[in-house]
C-alpha cells in the first residue's frame, strides 16, 4: 500500500514538472516569435512575426462575410484570383503563424480539438458561407482556418503542391495549424477540387489601419 502511494506521488510530481516545462517552453517560444497583429483596410489582418510583416484575408476568397467561398479551385485558379485583387498565395509559414495566433494554439480556435466548432466531417460535408461557424476563428479574428475548404499555399522546393486547414470532409489532424497537405502534380489528375479554395495574402505596404 505504502509503495503504491509513493509511486503515485512520484508520477504526480513528474507530471507537474513536465507540464511546467511545457508552459515555460511555450512562453519562451512566444517571446522569440515577437508576434503582433492589427486590423487593416481591405478586410485583412496585418501580422508581424520574427520581423516578417504581411497581411492575410479574414475569410476564404472572396473574403466576404456571409458569402459562399469559391470552391472547385485548382492551384492555378487560386493564384489567378489572388493576383486579380492585388494579392498572392500565402506561404506555408505565413498561413501557419496566422492560424496559431499570439497564443500559439494547436487549432485556429484553441489548444483542444472540438469537433462541432468548425465545418468538418462532423457536419453535413458541404461548403458553408464565410463566418457561418462563429466560433471557428482565431483570437485575432481569422475565420474558417480549420475546416470548410482546403486553402492553397505556395509550393515547396520539391514542387509538391501544398494546402492547409482541412475541409468539410476532414477530421482532427487536418484541422491542426501545423498540418500541411502535400500533393505532387501527378496526384491531382484524379482529384476532385470541390473542397479546395484559397485565402490570399499580400506584403504590407502602408500603415492604413482601422
Amino acid at each position: 500500500m505504502k509503495k503504491t502511494i509513493i509511486i503515485s506521488i512520484v508520477v504526480f510530481i513528474l507530471f507537474v514538472i513536465a507540464y511546467s516545462f511545457k508552459l515555460t517552453n511555450k512562453e519562451d517560444i512566444q517571446k522569440k516569435r515577437e508576434f503582433s497583429s492589427q486590423a487593416v483596410a481591405g478586410n485583412m489582418l496585418r501580422v508581424s512575426v520574427r520581423g516578417h510583416v504581411y497581411e492575410i484575408d479574414r475569410y476564404e476568397y472572396p473574403d466576404a462575410e456571409g458569402e459562399l467561398p469559391e470552391g472547385d479551385m485548382t492551384l492555378d485558379r487560386a493564384k489567378q484570383v489572388c493576383e486579380s485583387v492585388g494579392k498572392r498565395l500565402c506561404t506555408d509559414e505565413e498561413w501557419t503563424e496566422a492560424c496559431r495566433g499570439s497564443a500559439l494554439n494547436k487549432y485556429s480556435y484553441g489548444e483542444d480539438f472540438k469537433d462541432k466548432i468548425c465545418n468538418s466531417l462532423h457536419h453535413d460535408r458541404r461548403n458553408k458561407p464565410a463566418g457561418y461557424y462563429a466560433e471557428c476563428r482565431t483570437q485575432e479574428g481569422l475565420y474558417d482556418m480549420s475546416g470548410n475548404l482546403w486553402e492553397w499555399v505556395t509550393q515547396s522546393e520539391t514542387t509538391a503542391l501544398r494546402a492547409k486547414g482541412g475541409s468539410f470532409r476532414d477530421g482532427e489532424i487536418a484541422q491542426r495549424c501545423s498540418h500541411t497537405l502535400k500533393l505532387f502534380p501527378v496526384q491531382t489528375e484524379e482529384l476532385a477540387f470541390d473542397n479546395f479554395g484559397v485565402r490570399c495574402c499580400r506584403d504590407a505596404v502602408d500603415n492604413k489601419t482601422y
